[in-house]
């Protein structure tokens, strides 16, 4: 009798373990829309368009950005920032992203980790690190509320 109700208390726990990693598994659909988003970022940079790679980030959260300088809270900030480094002297050069990883944290919020590689304009260095970022579903549309590089 005993060995009865271990066995069920244990399967009873099994399932609910499985169904939670269940509601854990990345959506290919989201994993697309997101993968998405960071092509038209690259696409955007690389016609140096601040304005339009600058769409991935969230306007309406407290959006910030991490990296070895500190934390930069606030779309204006942050936009400011990337124009400061990036845009007077036209150093912008050819962006790109790979190595992506997923992880569902809830419905409406995704963990994306990834490598940035950069080869600046008129040097043959490829300036690579890598990011993680917390995307929110926002209007139909992810956008980025946490980005941290390295």
């Amino acid at each position: 009798m005993m060995y009865k109700i271990v066995l069920g208390v244990v399967l009873c726990l099994f399932a609910i373990e499985s169904s939670s990693q269940e509601t854990r598994l990345v959506n290919k659909k989201i994993k697309e829309e997101i993968l998405l988003n960071f092509r038209q970022q690259e696409e955007c940079w690389n016609q140096k368009d601040i304005i339009c790679f600058m769409e991935a980030y969230s306007k309406t959260e407290v959006v910030q950005t991490i990296s070895d300088k500190g934390v930069v809270r606030g779309y204006d900030n942050i936009l400011s920032n990337y124009k400061k480094k990036y845009f007077p002297n036209g150093t912008l050069g050819q962006l790109s992203f790979d190595r992506f990883s997923f992880r569902k944290l809830s419905k409406k919020l995704y963990f994306v980790t990834g490598r940035y590689n950069l080869r600046l304009k008129g040097t043959n260095d490829l300036l690579s690190g890598w990011f993680s970022v917390v995307m929110k579903r926002e209007k139909k549309k992810w956008t980025i509320i946490t980005d941290h590089s390295s």
